[in-house]
């Protein structure tokens, strides 16, 4: 199962967040849009983490349901990850052979979906009118995965290689600072997993 992380500093803005929520309830108000950039890296067994570190941006819209509750929409892009590491090719050839998968493109991954979060601190400890400097948000997700290759990613075992799509599930945790009534700064630690496998990669959960 491949894993990965995605550490973000994220920029939230242009509506208020949980703190107007009791002050208008239609459909229009507590929107927000964010933009997301950061790091990911492999959480793959023997990969350097550190080593592994590559770019990565994306955009996310949010509706703060109530204090406590969010829905969302949110998209992202990397960079070079397909330098993470190899693959086995047994699954197409027939034979075990581990050769390293390299994508020509710059942006080499890509994913969308949907996520909702509960603010701890709204559930815990209740709602303030005059809203809170910090506050936490645990998350969870689920959405598509999509891996770009060049038709030569696996030259000479594999002629014209294709692009993999999987499905993906996450979880994680919004460390948000809420820098004044419309805009928010967040450390969003998180952790995707690919529940699909590719044809290059099968899944493998042994």
């Amino acid at each position: 199962m491949k894993k990965i992380l995605l550490l973000a500093a994220v920029a939230v803005g242009m509506t208020a967040q949980a703190q107007q929520a009791f002050e208008a309830t239609n459909f229009g108000s507590n929107w927000s849009i964010g933009l997301d950039g950061g790091a990911t890296t492999t959480l793959a067994p023997g990969a350097d983490f550190i080593d592994n570190v590559r770019g990565a941006f994306g955009l996310h819209i949010q509706k703060q349901i109530s204090p406590v509750f969010s829905l969302g929409i949110e998209g992202s892009l990397a960079v070079n990850t397909s330098s993470w590491g190899t693959d086995n090719l047994e699954a197409l050839i027939g034979t075990p052979v581990i050769v390293p998968a390299h994508s020509k493109t710059a942006i080499d991954y890509m994913y969308a979906g949907v996520y909702g979060g509960v603010n701890l601190f709204n559930l815990f400890g209740g709602y303030k009118c005059d809203g809170r400097v910090f506050d936490i948000e645990v998350v969870a997700g689920a959405g598509w995965g999509h891996d770009f290759m060049n038709k030569d990613a696996f030259y000479p075992y594999v002629l014209n290689a294709d692009d993999s799509n999987y499905f993906v599930t996450k979880a994680g945790v919004n460390f948000n600072f809420n820098v004044c009534k419309h805009l928010t700064i967040s450390l969003k630690p998180f952790v995707a997993w690919n529940m699909t496998g590719t044809q290059y990669n099968p899944l493998n959960v042994e």
